[in-house]
């Protein structure tokens, strides 16, 4: 969590740390129109950029990458910076689904039954080629659920979430209130 107030340069630091360690950035770009379905779309990318094999992440419109920063995306199994504004949170319901993710690792009812499928294919490759998993099933088949569990780890070891808030105002004290994680 990033705290200062506006043109501190909070999205300037997370740019250029995310530069420094070769992170791919996805950030959101709120429109008029933005809801919490195109939320779900843009957490989904970057939860599928962090796990997925590499090569495998880019959906061919470039993930929401900066290139004007020098940040790539697209290159999944990496680590990924999913960046969000406290001017970008139209819904609280935004917060809550990041809490979420922070507590446990996933989003209820965020993934449908074809994003699941994708996201075991997307790691299929690389868990035959992790010798740890491949000695935890004991060199057998991985079942879906298997595949599905080392899909998650990847997210959590790989998905990074900045928050840059400002201090100024009720609203980010309610929102450490409600969702302190």
């Amino acid at each position: 969590m990033l705290v200062g107030v506006g043109g501190s340069g909070r999205q300037s630091l997370t740019y250029l740390a995310g530069y420094m360690g070769q992170f791919n950035l996805k950030q959101i770009q709120i429109s008029v129109n933005y809801g919490l379905n195109d939320f779900h779309d843009d957490l989904r990318d970057a939860m599928m950029m962090a796990a997925a094999t590499s090569g495998d992440g880019d959906d061919g419109n470039g993930g929401g990458a900066d290139e004007a920063c020098g940040i790539s995306a697209g290159e999944g199994g990496s680590p990924t910076i999913f960046l969000i504004n406290d001017t970008q949170i139209p819904d609280e319901t935004f917060v809550e689904n990041l809490s979420n993710l922070l507590n446990s690792g996933e989003v209820p009812n965020m993934l449908g039954q074809e994003d699941v499928a994708a996201a075991i294919e997307a790691v299929r490759p690389a868990a035959r080629a992790d010798r740890a998993f491949m000695a935890g099933i004991r060199g057998k088949e991985a079942s879906p659920e298997e595949l599905f569990a080392y899909w998650k780890r990847r997210v959590k070891a790989n998905l990074h979430v900045v928050l840059a808030f400002s201090p100024v105002g009720d609203s980010f004290r309610t929102r450490l209130r409600q969702f302190p994680s």
